[in-house]
């Protein structure tokens, strides 16, 4: 048999094919239903044909999958940054992306709504990109638990106009965080903030927006204003308590 004449497979489908097969699967499967074409270039040998079975799986079959992201599985120069910094390492995460041209503005602010709201994904943005052909696109991209994988795949190609995701497992760490309330910058506006912790030692303090944008309306003053006043309250009541806890330790001596 000659090579063949012309590209035989497109790119999508070579990684579809490689993303999808499995050679250790020892599921059987029963055929529903079949099809053929034949494409219209002469290709010579062999034919420009196509066949497709779609399949379902038996139920007294046994399938092997490739497993999620397990606690086991994370590269040990991560996992020493981890536990350097006091880091939770989170595994049973994936990144989910797809290359979009052709969707509106609205469509794609429309997807991420549903990504954050429907598909509970932990964040999901885009990115500009050029396509082939020069036409300006953009990536779509979501953070997303295995609980929740189902979904987003689901809303990004049904809210977007591609045909296709990549998924991979990713390791994801996360700074230690403590949230508490401050009551004392407006009365009868409890502000909640979030300290971040890095190695056991406070690195930031980050007010919640809303709670902030709430006291702002209320007191008329500007967001930033109502920021910059938890940031200041809350360090300056820390080190009072350090002062307060080192003086009391001098007396003890």
């Amino acid at each position: 048999i000659s090579s063949p004449t012309g590209e035989a497979v497109t790119p999508t489908g070579a990684a579809l094919v490689a993303a999808l097969a499995n050679s250790e699967t020892d599921q059987s499967y029963a055929i529903q239903t079949s099809g053929a074409g034949l494409g219209s270039r002469d290709s010579g040998s062999p034919p420009n044909a196509l066949g497709l079975w779609v399949c379902e799986a038996m139920e007294d079959s046994v399938a092997i999958y490739a497993p999620a992201p397990s606690l086991d599985s994370t590269p040990l120069e991560v996992a020493q940054v981890a536990e350097a910094l006091e880091l939770q390492a989170q595994e049973d995460v994936w990144l989910v992306e797809a290359n979009v041209d052709d969707s509106t503005g609205e469509e794609l602010g429309h997807a991420l709504r549903m990504l954050r709201e429907r598909a509970h994904v932990l964040d999901a943005w885009t990115q500009p990109i050029f396509m082939k052909k020069d036409r300006p696109g953009v990536i779509i991209s979501a953070l997303v638990e295995t609980s929740d994988l189902h979904n987003c795949v689901l809303y990004v190609l049904g809210e977007t106009s591609t045909f296709g995701v990549r998924i991979r497992p990713i390791v994801r760490l996360r700074a230690g965080r403590v949230t508490e309330l401050c009551e004392d910058v407006l009365e009868g506006v409890p502000i909640k903030y979030h300290r971040k912790m890095i190695g056991g030692s406070l690195v930031g303090l980050y007010p919640e927006y809303e709670d902030c944008a709430r006291a702002a309306v209320k007191a008329q003053v500007s967001l930033k204003s109502v920021q910059e006043s938890v940031v200041f309250y809350v360090s300056a009541r820390r080190m009072m308590s350090n002062l307060e806890a080192s003086r009391q330790d001098s007396d003890d001596e």
